[in-house]
């Protein structure tokens, strides 16, 4: 964005060609498919795609407009906050109001109220508000870090989730910035190397690395990258479709029959899922076992039910009841995907249980 309030983007190599977008903007936001504006007049528009598609309104007298994996948040003029995900055209949900600052960060949102409050929520777009710190100025949101730059100048940081713990980090601070912990070129990834490490070598095949790259993206947007949610969603997949994001469930040929990552089942998951990602899942039952969908749906599943927050308590009990699984099946299936849970978050916490073996809930 330039001082003349006119807009210019660039995709590929740092020499590549600039586009120009559009002219009298006061707020530019980008993510890897999506360009959005604020203009002078308070209007917010954004474009997905290539640089050269068209602008899709999205809602006026906005103040500021932040963009996150498939969210597009705005906070108004009136200190009004609402959000939407999935398309372009979904409808907004209200969030908060008397808001000063908006922070959207994969399936998290993060307000500082005008009050001095830095609230944040995970997973769905109706989950419950958690409070963290009070006399905040700037909130910061990367990854599974939070950060505040409080009123008075000092800055602090927490890992680990919503309550994680705070430390303290610097005084006499002016500006903040986050970066995700880890390397940044990983993040949350899981590779197939990954995958065989710990369930064995029956995973390594063609169609669960070709599920892999969505896999990832998505896990990334919902924030499932500490060792710990990893672990816990490596462990249902294993279970629930064997990583194979066409899976369909066996012996069954019920129209609405579990399909996909996480075995979308019955008519009225598939209707939520279409309403929460915008697609006509009941007329297209099949699209949910696609590379298209697979991953998106096992995403807004796992952030709907607020699954990460049983994975930061190390209660595999709470994510089986939350994915649901018949005992008629396997009598045993919660002590199994619990032994399957602690094999993985051993290898993703470097070879060892972050906590005692007695810390782990497995029963359902």
């Amino acid at each position: 964005m330039r001082n003349d309030s006119t807009a210019a983007v660039k995709d590929g190599a740092l020499n590549a060609a600039w586009v120009e977008q559009t002219s009298g903007v006061k707020d530019l936001e980008l993510t890897p498919n999506r360009v959005g504006v604020v203009f002078e007049n308070g209007l917010a528009t954004v474009k997905e795609g290539d640089l050269y598609a068209p602008w899709v309104d999205q809602v006026g007298s906005v103040a500021d407009l932040e963009l996150s994996a498939d969210r597009i948040g705005v906070l108004r003029t009136d200190g009004t906050v609402a959000v939407k995900e999935s398309n372009l055209w979904s409808a907004w949900v209200e969030e908060i109001s008397g808001v000063k600052q908006l922070e959207l960060s994969g399936s998290r949102i993060g307000v500082v109220l005008d009050n001095g409050l830095a609230t944040v929520k995970e997973g769905n777009l109706y989950a419950g508000w958690v409070n963290q710190l009070p006399g905040a100025a700037n909130l910061q949101i990367a990854g599974d870090r939070i950060g505040v730059l409080r009123t008075d100048g000092s800055a602090t940081v927490k890992d680990g989730g919503l309550y994680g713990t705070w430390v303290e980090q610097i005084g006499g601070v002016q500006q903040l910035a986050l970066a995700a912990a880890g390397a940044p070129s990983t993040g949350g990834q899981v590779s197939l190397a990954d995958i065989t490490a710990v369930y064995g070598s029956t995973y390594a095949t063609d169609t669960v690395a070709a599920g892999l790259p969505s896999l990832n993206a998505e896990m990334v947007a919902g924030a499932i990258t500490t060792p710990s949610r990893k672990a816990a969603l490596l462990a249902t997949l294993k279970h629930e479709s064997g990583f194979r994001y066409n899976a369909g469930e066996a012996g069954h040929s019920e129209t609405y029959r579990g399909r996909g990552f996480i075995q979308l089942t019955n008519d009225f998951n598939y209707r939520a899922a279409g309403a929460a990602l915008g697609y006509d899942f009941l007329s297209n039952p099949d699209a949910a076992a696609t590379l298209d969908w697979s991953a998106k749906i096992a995403r807004w599943y796992w952030g709907s039910r607020t699954i990460n927050a049983a994975a930061d308590n190390y209660d595999m009990g709470a994510v089986g009841r939350a994915i649901g699984y018949s005992y008629a099946l396997d009598p045993a299936e919660s002590l199994n995907r619990c032994a399957d849970y602690k094999k993985a978050l051993a290898y993703f916490n470097g070879g060892s249980l972050p906590v005692a073996d007695g810390a782990i809930t497995c029963t359902r």
